[in-house]
């Protein structure tokens, strides 16, 4: 299926699944009969109406199968989703009427849970929030006097003919122009 991309099959398997599953293999299932220690393939042909076919598929290694969803593809345009499907013993087990192609389905394992990407997008807002306020705080550094201490701050606008300086971490105070200097020693003069 994955090397016939754009053909109806593809894309009505794509239509069943969910966001983050794929489609991981397809097997043509053969029933084997076993008789007197002799084995024989059972063919489509020896399914008669109303009889009810067992199928036990080992789960392949790796597979989590607890999400795993099996697809019964008839045809082209007749694929459905198995509902009877259970493990056991580490196979999959089914019933089906008739014999046709078999498409195991498994969730992705590379997808972070949500509240993990809902950390990290909080986090780089944080990180990207500090980095703006550092930026800031270094290109429009100024000082001004408060106490009779020399405080560093940076200049956010006026209001009213002050100067609005933000102090570290985040003080607010109104200066006239000639209050607010470009460096420490100026300050102290």
């Amino acid at each position: 299926i994955k090397a016939e991309e754009g053909t109806v099959e593809y894309e009505k398997v794509k239509g069943l699944l969910l966001s983050d599953e794929y489609i991981s293999h397809v097997y043509d299932v053969k029933l084997i009969q076993v008789i007197g220690g002799l084995e024989r393939e059972v063919q489509p042909s020896d399914i008669k109406e109303g009889m009810t076919i067992y199928v036990h598929i080992k789960v392949p290694a790796g597979f989590d199968i607890n999400n795993l969803k099996v697809l019964h593809i008839h045809s082209e345009e007749d694929i459905e989703v198995i509902t009877n499907a259970q493990v056991v013993d580490g196979e999959i087990v089914f019933t089906v009427t008739h014999l046709s192609e078999f498409a195991f389905v498994s969730k992705t394992n590379n997808a972070l849970p949500g509240w993990a990407i809902t950390l990290i997008v909080l986090a780089g807002v944080i990180v990207l929030c500090v980095l703006c306020y550092l930026v800031i705080f270094f290109k429009n550094k100024c000082w001004i006097r408060e106490d009779n201490k020399v405080l560093r701050g940076f200049k956010w606008g006026e209001k009213d003919n002050k100067v609005r300086v933000v102090l570290f971490p985040c003080r607010i105070r109104y200066r006239l122009p000639d209050q607010v200097f470009g460096s420490k020693e100026e300050a102290n003069k």
